[in-house]
């Protein structure tokens, strides 16, 4: 009988975190996308209202393949590693465009796991 893959720690960590940002990135979305629902049927309609329904669908969708990504990554299957790899790679460019320290060392750190962790991805 084939021992199960053991899930590191580090691993644990990435998925955790992940999953709360996840989470409370779409419910900040569905906040946006109810807030510019309102905005369009206001009188500022129009340009403000869609750009804040776009970027709020927009956010959502990030936000719900961040999630799918994660659980995959959890159950240690290739496609999730990529997913999430993705993700962290874009979030890192966001941050060199912002330059927010924290969240490039986060993202940094997080490909580098990732990374150096691939063989454990089926």
């Amino acid at each position: 009988m084939a021992k199960a893959k053991e899930r590191p720690l580090g691993l644990l960590i990435i998925v955790v975190l992940g999953t709360i940002g996840a989470v409370l990135g779409i419910l900040a979305s569905l906040a946006m996308l109810f807030m510019g629902s309102l905005v369009m049927g206001g009188m500022m309609s129009g340009l403000i209202g869609g750009s804040i329904l776009a970027v709020s669908a927009l956010l959502l969708v990030i936000n719900i393949v961040k999630l799918y990504g994660l659980y995959l990554a959890w159950r240690l299957e290739r496609k999730g590693w990529k997913i999430v790899l993705v993700l962290a790679a874009i979030g890192l460019l966001v941050a060199l465009g912002n330059a927010s320290i924290l969240m490039i060392a986060i993202n940094a750190i997080i490909i580098w796991y990732l990374y150096t962790n691939q063989d454990l991805f089926k």
